[in-house]
């Protein structure tokens, strides 16, 4: 019974050993002392789908203490090194050519690594806390479950990068290129993100709380344009408040979390923000044009100014937002909940708000010329100066109209529907 108990915890052992290695992208690493034989699987009444090989390699196939001493004595030439776990904590690595290197596991916090070249490289697993990597190159590099909390990244290059599940809590990303990177699950908590770049880079399900994407003057910049953000979490994301620069048109963001963001001037023409969470968000004299935002949620949002010409806002909650001055010519509002909505000076015309609840609505001075308002609830909304030239109401209303004082007496030329 002993022996069976310990020849479990070998095997346990060994499958544990090798399932990190597959991860890392190389053959079972175990050291050549350690090789655990078929016969052993057998002894322990286990019967695998697959034999393990007799040799499963050794650990000299991701590690070598040769390359370990040349990477300490800043060895600048150290493509395809083998450094597997290796410990270089707080080493002045700067300039390095580390291509190709497989770095797994390897111990980096607080490491400088400015200008290195670490293009093609395994990083998985590895602890890049606190370390330096301003301009470093890591393109095509694989940083899946890196530790990069509080980590500089300013100006790297991390196209095609795969910094899945990576946690970059506070990291500072300024300037940093992930064009089609990817960034699955990733965690960018309080990250600086200003002028970084994430074009058609796949971050879904990635946390951006509170991550900054601001100067010292408020001015947003980040490129997210073609970006897939799908479930990601962007609850008090600072864009600014004159977000001029930051792009997320055609960005995919279907039922992404956006609640409190900050995100001014945001441009978002032509996205797709299928029930996204948009709930105390300031998305003033944002870009929405032409941006499918069906069931997506306005509840509270300042979204005064808001370009949203063409927009399909259809079941859209929009109750208590502010969409003073906003430009919906054409846009679509179908059975939106826009119930104590302020829509005073807001420019709709040829809108539609078929069935739409307008309840308690604020729409002086408002235009609705030809805009459809059949099925529409607006009790209690006031139209007081309100354009309705040409516009679709339900004969319901004929006479609460009547009492409006609408612009230049255009109850006359309201088009009742029967």
């Amino acid at each position: 019974m002993k022996r069976q108990h310990l020849i479990l915890l070998n095997l346990i052992a060994f499958l544990g050993f090798s399932c990190a290695a597959w991860a890392a992208g190389d053959q079972p690493i175990v050291p050549a002392w350690k090789a655990v034989p078929n016969k052993i699987v057998n002894q322990a009444g286990l019967k695998p789908e697959k034999k393990l090989p007799a040799n499963p390699g050794t650990l000299a196939d991701c590690f070598s203490e040769d390359d370990l001493t040349r990477a300490r004595g800043r060895d600048k030439t150290m493509a395809g090194a083998r450094l597997c776990g290796a410990d270089l904590q707080g080493a002045v690595l700067q300039d390095v050519d580390f291509s190709g290197a497989s770095l797994a596991g390897a111990n980096l916090s607080g490491a400088n690594l400015r200008g290195a070249n670490l293009s093609g490289a395994n990083l998985i697993g590895v602890n890049l806390t606190q370390a330096d990597l301003e301009n470093a190159n890591l393109s095509g590099a694989r940083l899946v479950n890196a530790e990069l909390v509080g980590a500089r990244l300013v100006n790297i290059n991390g196209e095609k990068a795969d910094l899945s599940r990576a946690k970059m809590v506070e990291a500072d990303l300024t300037g940093a290129s992930f064009k089609q990177a990817t960034l699955v699950r990733v965690d960018l908590t309080r990250a600086n993100l200003f002028r970084a770049g994430f074009y058609q880079t796949n971050m879904e399900r990635a946390v951006l709380t509170h991550a900054s994407m601001v100067d010292a003057e408020d001015h947003g910049s980040i490129n997210m344009l073609e970006t897939n953000l799908t479930y990601a979490n962007l609850d008090h994301v600072n864009m600014g408040s004159h977000g001029n620069y930051a792009s997320l048109s055609k960005a995919n963001l279907t039922e992404a979390s956006c609640r409190n963001a900050r995100m001014g001037w945001v441009r978002l023409n032509e996205a797709t923000c299928f029930r996204t969470d948009f709930s105390g968000a300031m998305l003033k004299r944002a870009y929405l044009n032409r941006t499918n935002a069906q069931r997506a949620v306005f509840n509270q949002a300042d979204v005064s100014g808001l370009q949203g010409e063409g927009a399909d806002l259809s079941f859209a909650h929009f109750k208590n937002a502010n969409l003073s001055g906003a430009e919906l010519k054409a846009a679509n509002l179908g059975s939106a909940d826009l119930r104590d909505a302020n829509l005073a000076q807001a420019k709709a015309n040829d809108a539609s708000f078929k069935a739409a609840m307008l309840q308690n609505a604020d729409c002086t001075k408002a235009k609705f010329a030809r805009a459809d308002f059949e099925g529409a609830n607006i009790t209690g909304a006031n139209f007081e100066d309100a354009n309705v030239f040409h516009a679709r109401f339900d004969t319901i209303w004929k006479n609460y109209l009547k009492d409006q004082d609408l612009y230049a007496s255009q109850y006359k030329d309201i088009e009742w529907i029967e």
